[in-house]
């Protein structure tokens, strides 16, 4: 079964308050929520639909190759990113050679056949992390300054920004 990752929104008296959630059908979610019938903390309010994933192809941190769906159709005129794309292309004098998502998956397989097996762990004897090295005299160093300031929606946000300094002046 396919879920999808969405955030929802809802802005009361100039105030954003968000809910992050995942469910196999986004619609459906939206209206247990805004009937009263989704979480405790989304009652009472109306929401609306920030964020909802769309098709991609990629390769989790465990080797795992994954693959996620829209849940809704780009918004007006807006088109997904391989179209845009595959249509820049006839500009120029290499043109891409797929015409829609199956196509494209299918030369990114041939390219990568890692790509080829969906949702499942490479063999363990494929894995190679190196040789075993004793590491001395080497000071590591956390390169993010500051994780709560990591994803969209927190860089946005005001609130967010002020707890931050907050809670970083209070640590340093």
């Amino acid at each position: 079964m396919t879920y999808f990752v969405y955030i929802i929104g809802n802005y009361k008296k100039k105030k954003l308050t968000t809910y992050v959630g995942y469910t196999n059908n986004v619609k459906k979610r939206l209206n247990l929520h805004n009937n009263g019938k989704g979480a405790k903390f989304t009652r009472g309010r109306l929401w609306k639909v920030l964020y909802t994933e769309k098709y991609s192809t990629y390769l989790n941190m465990e080797g795992r190759v994954l693959q996620t769906t829209r849940c809704y159709h780009p918004l007006g005129v807006s088109k997904e990113e391989w179209k845009i794309f595959r249509a820049l292309s006839n500009n120029f004098s290499q043109k891409l050679k797929f015409n829609n998502l199956s196509e494209l998956r299918n030369e990114i397989s041939n390219l990568f056949p890692v790509f080829k097996e969906i949702n499942n762990l490479p063999p363990s004897s494929k894995l190679d992390f190196g040789s075993s090295t004793k590491i001395e005299d080497r000071v590591l160093e956390y390169n993010i300054k500051n994780f709560y300031m990591t994803d969209v929606i927190s860089r946005a946000s005001i609130t967010m920004a002020n707890c931050t300094r907050e809670i970083l002046n209070k640590v340093a």
